[in-house]
């Protein structure tokens, strides 16, 4: 081989060596970045409960026991005097949580964001009618809230968007509505009715989502069947027997009931699915005084394992979800956008917490009610005590009043009308991500007019500032990101003092920490990476001709 050839076959090499290391360090840069994103947005799986009136939460084994609530926590009309009916979901990076919580003697729906290990945070009241609100559950997309309400003066189920807008009556019957769960797709809601104002009569029944239509009776048994769930594939119904406090699983039409803790010495209650579905959670209480721990156990009934443990506290009403981490650390050296361009390229308007779809009208359109009876379902029961209570309703008397012989007049009837509804505050970003020390618009809407709000930073509590509203509740402007943001999901919230709040997500992007910055996925990545691959060809290309030559030289 002549000095010619050697020379020219080395300098392919050397391209094609070139080209395989930008090639090789692309790779591992892109594996980087998947790696990293899956970490930053894996959630947590968490059981929250109610323990002693207020909500606690806990790792599926029991462990990481923590209260959530407290009578010190300030959910913006006051502090709560007691939290009950957890309801959970995530959608979209974010993990909305629903709650009835006591204010003053007043019982009303609440939502906050809830991230861990911070917690709860952003707290909103949904509902503002003089009585109780209760049970309320969250559809598949957190876009809905189902929930019962006594605002006509018996116990009904509504539904409305998770922001507190579009309350509107599901059921209008004189029997207790209570108890309400979306399907899986969110277009039914399943809840027990006592149509007999007796105990053992109340039953399970599904109605559609959209105006209460449809209503058809799952359960017909002496035993009586109340707090339903679908199962998150929509195939099955967990629920409580009401004569015998056990718990239940049958299929989503009614049919196929099976008995789940025939074997248990207490008396279950509450269930609730996993997220997956291959498990289920529920109360047991037993002994005097009753004192209730939460289990759980596998869906078909099986491993029933005591999972609270609380000697002397009384734990309920257990919802198990997936929980996001609200500042998960760096994972790699740079992680950040090139330019502001690049970072407004991808801003784009977020809505707090509560991103709401549903725009339905806040009229209360009853539907008729439609029953269809089910084939009976036969349960044996174990030897218990069997408790029933009757419901007494009471009619006001009618009022009569003499007219003048000479005047005949018949008056329409006074349609009692019920307060306009208080819309929810709301907070929308102009930028769903941010870096450190970023400027992000912020504008807000639904709060009492001219009032001083106050703006927070969390996780880590920190301020950002203040802001008035305008004569209409209103107000714009601009925060600033703390500088020592870590990266991840964080919640910026703006609070009214002793009255609403509302919050929405920010997910904070870590500057760079060298030459080469990248977020996510960066756009120098591919064309690097194709210039290591034609480098390499380039370089095949150089050492394969030089050899020919050779051989014909030769």
């Amino acid at each position: 081989m002549t000095k010619h050839h050697k020379r020219w076959s080395a300098l392919g090499a050397l391209i094609f060596m070139v080209g395989a290391s930008i090639g090789a360090f692309c790779l591992v840069q892109l594996s980087s970045v998947t790696s990293a994103g899956a970490a930053a947005t894996a959630p947590t799986p968490k059981i929250l409960f109610v323990r002693n009136s207020q909500l606690w939460w806990m790792n599926p084994d029991g462990t990481g026991q923590a209260a959530l609530t407290s009578t010190s926590t300030n959910v913006g009309p006051g502090t709560l005097t007691a939290a009950d009916s957890p309801g959970i979901c995530t959608a979209s990076g974010v993990t909305h949580v629903v709650f009835a919580g006591t204010v003053a003697g007043n019982k009303d729906i609440y939502s906050a964001l809830l991230t861990t290990p911070s917690g709860l945070a952003g707290f909103q009241r949904l509902t503002t009618a003089s009585t109780d609100d209760d049970q309320p559950e969250l559809s598949a997309d957190c876009s809905k809230v189902v929930w019962q309400s006594k605002q006509d003066g018996n116990a009904e189920i509504y539904i409305m968007a998770a922001n507190g807008t579009g309350q509107t009556r599901l059921t209008n019957d004189p029997a207790t509505d209570e108890n309400p769960a979306f399907s899986p797709d969110g277009t039914k809601v399943v809840w027990d009715n006592n149509h007999n104002s007796q105990q053992t009569q109340v039953q399970v029944w599904t109605m559609n989502a959209s105006n209460g239509s449809g209503a058809t009776e799952l359960t017909s048994t002496n035993n009586g069947a109340a707090y339903p769930h679908y199962s998150p594939d929509g195939s099955k119904i967990v629920f409580q027997g009401v004569s015998l406090f056990d718990v239940f699983v049958m299929d989503a039409n009614g049919t196929n009931s099976m008995d789940l803790t025939a074997s248990a010495t207490g008396a279950s209650s509450e269930p609730n699915w996993s997220p997956d579905g291959s498990q289920i959670t529920f109360a047991e209480s037993s002994g005097a005084p009753s004192f209730g721990d939460i289990y759980t156990m596998n869906a078909n009934g099986s491993n029933q394992i005591d999972q609270s443990q609380s000697a002397s506290a009384d734990d309920s009403v257990p919802a198990w979800g997936n929980v996001v981490a609200d500042s998960p650390p760096p994972t790699t050296t740079t992680s950040s956008s090139t330019t502001s361009s690049s970072t407004s390229s991808t801003s784009s308007s977020t809505t707090s917490s509560t991103v709401i779809i549903d725009t339905t009208t806040t009229s209360s359109t009853v539907p008729p009610t439609t029953s269809t009876t089910m084939p009976t379902t036969t349960t044996t029961q174990k030897p218990t005590t069997t408790t029933s209570s009757s419901t007494s309703t009471t009619v006001k008397p009618t009022t009569t009043t003499t007219v003048a012989p000479t005047t005949s007049t018949t008056a329409k009837p006074v349609v009692p009308q019920e307060p306009p509804l208080q819309v929810a505050p709301t907070v929308t970003a102009g930028s769903a991500t941010a870096q450190p020390g970023q400027s992000v618009g912020l504008s807000g809407a639904g709060f009492d007019s001219n009032r001083s709000l106050d703006i927070s930073f969390h996780s880590n509590v920190e301020s950002l500032g203040s802001v008035t509203t305008d004569g209409n509740g209103k107000f714009t402007t601009t925060v600033v990101i703390p500088a020592d943001a870590t990266g991840g999901l964080h919640q910026i919230v703006v609070s009214e003092s002793g009255s609403n709040s509302a919050a929405v997500p920010i997910t904070v992007i870590p500057l760079a920490t060298n030459a080469l910055p990248r977020t996510g996925s960066p756009s120098w990545l591919i064309p690097l990476g194709l210039i290591g691959c034609l480098l390499m060809a380039v370089g095949g290309i150089l050492r394969f001709a030089t050899a020919q030559e050779r051989q014909w030289t030769d």
